[in-house]
């Protein structure tokens, strides 16, 4: 999602209303990145704390 913007769309026009949708892209990015990663350590925690059984997220890892 990141590199979809150039460098170069960014740069500030006082008379250009596209910089506001590509700053809003990269926030969404940011976003995603952020929310996945915090995802990603929630599940990594829950599943050393739960005891109940064999981890159902072993054929997950692999398939990802």
């Amino acid at each position: 999602m990141f590199n979809c913007v150039k460098k170069d769309d960014i740069d500030y026009s006082p008379y250009d209303d596209g910089e506001w949708r590509l700053k809003l892209w990269l926030f969404v990015a940011y976003v995603v990145s952020f929310v996945s990663l915090a995802a990603s350590v929630g599940l990594l925690i829950q599943d050393s704390l739960v005891k109940s059984g064999p981890s159902v997220w072993t054929g997950t890892a692999g398939v990802l």
